[in-house]
């Protein structure tokens, strides 16, 4: 029996040093994936920022083409009335 202990210690020490691997590879999966959860959650916050930003663009987007069509439409107005008194001076041989 005195012969087989030696062998069993060594049996025993591979078997914890195994366990201790495993639980190693465990504890670092683990640790990665509460990373990856962070930086998942960080990824999920800047998205609904930059959301928000596009948003917010795209409502001053439209206010501007808004304006650029009524400055449109007012200058179109104005060319005409300016080309309408420019026809009448001409009519009435002044230009």
């Amino acid at each position: 029996m005195d012969s087989e202990l030696p062998a069993a210690l060594l049996r025993l020490e591979t078997a914890l040093d195994r366990l201790e691997a495993g639980v190693g590879r465990h504890f670092d999966t683990d640790q990665r994936r509460n990373e990856l959860e962070m930086e998942l959650e960080v990824m999920g916050e800047d998205r609904q920022r930059l959301a928000g930003e596009l948003d917010s663009a795209s409502a001053r987007i439209t206010q501007l083409e808004s304006a650029v069509d009524h400055v449109g439409a007012r200058m179109g107005g104005a060319i005409g009335a300016i080309e309408d008194i420019l026809a009448r001076e001409r009519a009435f041989g002044r230009g």
